[in-house]
């Protein structure tokens, strides 16, 4: 007897669960991979090689949480959208594609690769945010990158990208495709940053 009665008040409470107006909005995970059919025989223009190491990101960016802004220095989340892994962490399989894209270097390396290689390339996520502001919000993205030699340690050339776009409507969705957008753009004039800097280095000879 106590067993049906704990039966039907299991029932019950199902019952009242699935009759609820009240519904929890399922979190929605979000990517910046945007990878084009794979190309042709990998041909290498030179016998250098080079490592690409996860940014940094800045403080309060650390995170896989969406990050938006109303009001200046005041960083807030959205409630239901995030990535799937901070936008740091996201953003090195992007530069690592743009580099092996060039098709310069005989191997492209990212962390954790421990191994030693010619170059090392190191980045800084300063900024990455939704910004609302009128018409339409934005996408605030600056990135700091570091070009060094790992024989000599030494900073062969420095970039910083600030780069601000428009989103087409005020959505989280629309923020990631023109997040995805932007980190796509930096990261493939930062590759041509990259391999320009260390033709020159080498004084045009691979």
């Amino acid at each position: 007897m106590k067993a049906l009665r704990t039966m039907i008040v299991i029932a019950t409470l199902l019952i009242l669960v699935a009759c609820s107006p009240v519904r929890i909005q399922p979190e929605a995970m979000y990517t910046m991979s945007r990878y084009a059919l794979p190309s042709p025989p990998y041909q290498a223009n030179s016998s250098l090689s080079i490592l690409v190491t996860t940014p940094i990101a800045a403080p309060g960016y650390h995170t896989a949480k969406m990050i938006y802004m109303i009001k200046p220095f005041e960083l807030q989340y959205f409630a239901n959208n995030r990535w799937v892994a901070p936008p740091a962490d996201l953003l090195l399989p992007v530069l690592t594609h743009a580099l092996r894209n060039t098709h310069y270097f005989y191997a492209v390396a990212s962390s954790p690769f421990s191994g030693f290689t010619d170059y090392r390339l190191d980045t800084q996520l300063l900024m990455l945010q939704q910004e609302f502001k009128l018409p339409h919000s934005r996408i605030h993205l600056v990135l700091v990158a570091s070009l060094i030699q790992n024989k000599t340690n030494r900073v062969i050339a420095t970039q910083t990208y600030n780069l601000i776009r428009p989103t087409v409507y005020d959505t989280p969705y629309e923020g990631v495709v023109t997040t995805t957008q932007t980190a796509h753009l930096i990261a493939t004039d930062l590759a041509q940053f990259v391999v320009r800097n260390i033709s020159h280095f080498h004084g045009g000879n691979p």
